[in-house]
């Protein structure tokens, strides 16, 4: 498994706007160029929504009552799913293109035709194309270009089956998911053995487990979107299956409050952009439009927060860090304070090497050691004994629940460019030089103040 290093800092520009005097014409250009890339609300009236149709892979009616959505064909839909698609399509935002680039996408077939009627009965038309990288673009009826992010994923393949009930499966609170390929096979759930001071950073509430002893935290939004991928899978029932379908399929084992579920995703259905989706409960085999498969192919790299050791400053007591023949101790002492609107609060006072720093100078050194992430999968490697020429050591001591814990880093030498990372004795990971240099850097900052 190869979890790639994830940026966590945002960092904030300010950028100074400076005004000089000139001419009506010299500023004709800029302003027709800030029109052009400011983001507008493509369907800016239409909140209050009576009608829609929507043209896609077929064509549906929706009529808005006191009672909610109605299809034209009739036919019983998802209150929920009919809302989120509509409200996504309100909400569409795009920046105009450029007419030479429009010029070429005009030619292009739409993938969705979406005619919003709002409550004073105006109508507005937007057909709805992808080009070769993926991006999605809106037309208007001025034949005007805009190209559009966060599409609802519904609408890119659309039919009625997007705004049907889901398929029944284990429920929408799960507290398990088991996923196997021939390839990978790893748990989500909700236990783990990491300390409660090692989870707090992490919200999701959810742990990455497999065949490595590395433990991690799920990432929060790659959670929503595998809960929400589960518990909203829609597809049309199959009258009939190719007996091949099932040979190789991703297995999915679903755990709810009180009940269970195994699905498997088989094959394409042949010339269309469909797959057979099969509950293992009733043996029922569902289509499912591949929009919404996509959406189960669950890469480990990108779930994990993969942070080596991402420790809240208020719970460290010391920090001890052996590199190049030099070591610096990082003490902590906290403090608990009133603070705004009587809210307690803590406080601490930094030491490096017995003398104090300036602590919000500290926090932003801190940063770099407790985001240092891990990179590759190292395979077969044997942690050394004794200590390797150039490798760097880092020794936390931590409080939890009033026990005093630590973690015990080493970086040793790998390859160029890598380090391995032996965590508590075990090594299952690298890390980069970069990284690990910029950490140093920030260290040897707090020595000089």
């Amino acid at each position: 498994m190869k979890i790639p290093y994830k940026h966590s800092i945002r960092l904030f520009l300010l950028i100074g706007l400076f005004l000089a005097g000139c001419t009506n014409d010299s500023v004709t250009a800029p302003a027709e160029e800030s029109t052009n890339t400011k983001a507008i609300t493509l369907f800016q009236e239409y909140t209050n929504l009576t009608e829609a149709v929507l043209d896609g892979e077929e064509e549906v009616g929706l009529s808005y009552t006191s009672n909610g959505w109605t299809s034209s064909n009739e036919a019983p839909i998802d209150q929920h799913a009919t809302n989120q698609l509509m409200t996504g399509l309100v909400q569409l935002t795009g920046t105009k293109v450029e007419p030479s680039e429009a010029e070429t996408l005009l030619k292009e077939t739409a993938f969705l035709t979406a005619t919003l009627v709002n409550g004073d009965k105006e109508e507005k038309t937007l057909q709805f194309i992808e080009n070769k990288n993926g991006k999605i673009f809106a037309i208007d009826q001025e034949d005007t270009v805009y190209q559009v992010t966060d599409f609802p994923i519904e609408g890119e393949q659309f039919s009625s089956i997007m705004i049907q009930k889901p398929i029944e499966l284990a429920g929408e609170e799960l507290t398990e998911i088991e996923y196997a390929t021939k390839d990978t096979q790893f748990v989500l759930n909700q236990e783990t053995t990491l300390s409660e001071v090692e989870t707090a950073p992490f919200i999701s509430g959810w742990f990455f487990h497999s065949d490595l002893q590395t433990e991690f935290s799920v990432e929060y939004n790659q959670m929503q979107q595998v809960l929400a991928s589960l518990t909203t899978l829609k597809g049309k029932k199959a009258e009939t299956v190719d007996t091949k379908a099932f040979s190789s399929p991703v297995q999915i084992d679903l755990s709810g409050k009180g009940k269970q579920e195994t699905i498997l995703i088989g094959s394409n259905v042949e010339s269309t952009e469909y797959t057979y989706v099969k509950k293992e409960s009733d043996g029922s085999v569902y289509q499912v439009p591949n929009v919404l498969i996509e959406q189960l192919s669950f890469e480990p790299s990108k779930l994990v927060d993969n942070f080596i050791a991402l420790l809240p400053l208020t719970a460290v007591e010391s920090i001890e860090i052996q590199a190049e023949g030099e070591k610096t101790v990082i003490e902590a002492e906290h403090e608990v304070v009133d603070g705004e609107e009587d809210e307690l609060e803590i406080a601490s006072d930094i030491f490096v090497n017995g003398k104090q720093v300036n602590t919000d100078s500290f926090r932003k050194s801190y940063q770099h050691l407790a985001m240092l992430s891990y990179e590759e999968e190292l395979k077969d490697y044997r942690v050394p004994e004794e200590e390797v020429e150039g490798e760097i050591s880092v020794l936390y001591t931590f409080k939890d629940n009033g026990n005093l814990l630590t973690n015990h880093l080493r970086f040793v030498p790998y390859e160029d460019g890598k380090y391995a990372v032996v965590k508590n004795d075990t090594a299952e990971f690298t890390t980069s030089v970069s990284q690990l240099e910029t950490m140093l850097q920030q260290v040897a900052l707090l020595t000089e103040q």
